[in-house]
């Protein structure tokens, strides 16, 4: 069974792992390793992730399974 549930500052480290897990698949034939580690630092560190949620009315979804957590989208 699949839960989706609205993302909190606690939920931090799970969009950051999963972040962090994805992007260079996604991303690795078109943004080179120094990219993707600036993209990823300039919108899912702690710092950018309060930014967006706090300031901005960004809202993230996580999904997760009854082991893992598998995603998340954002919007706002």
């Amino acid at each position: 069974m699949l839960t989706i549930y609205t993302a909190t500052s606690s939920d931090y480290p799970i969009i950051q792992k999963i972040a962090h897990e994805t992007w260079p698949d996604t991303f690795g034939l078109i943004l080179s390793e120094e990219q993707i580690s600036y993209m990823l630092d300039m919108m899912y560190s702690t710092n950018a992730l309060f930014e967006q949620t706090t300031n901005k009315g960004h809202q993230f979804l996580i999904v997760k399974d009854e082991i893992k957590h598998l995603g998340y989208a954002s919007y706002d």
